[in-house]
């Protein structure tokens, strides 16, 4: 499974539970999506996703 298929699956989770993600989480989402969806997520990484170490 690549990244790019695991948002649109969260936003089916919000949307069944009555939460539908407001813009803010669906433009973070669609911006990972973009960022990271060719990345497999066996494949991802600290380094893949560019998070400071200090963010733990």
């Amino acid at each position: 499974m690549k990244f790019e298929e695991l948002a649109p699956l969260r936003i089916e989770d919000l949307v069944a539970v009555g939460r539908p993600p407001r813009r803010s989480k669906a433009a973070t989402l669609d911006m990972l999506k973009h960022e990271l969806g060719t990345i497999r997520l066996s494949a991802l990484d600290r380094a893949s996703m560019r998070i400071p170490k200090s963010v733990e």
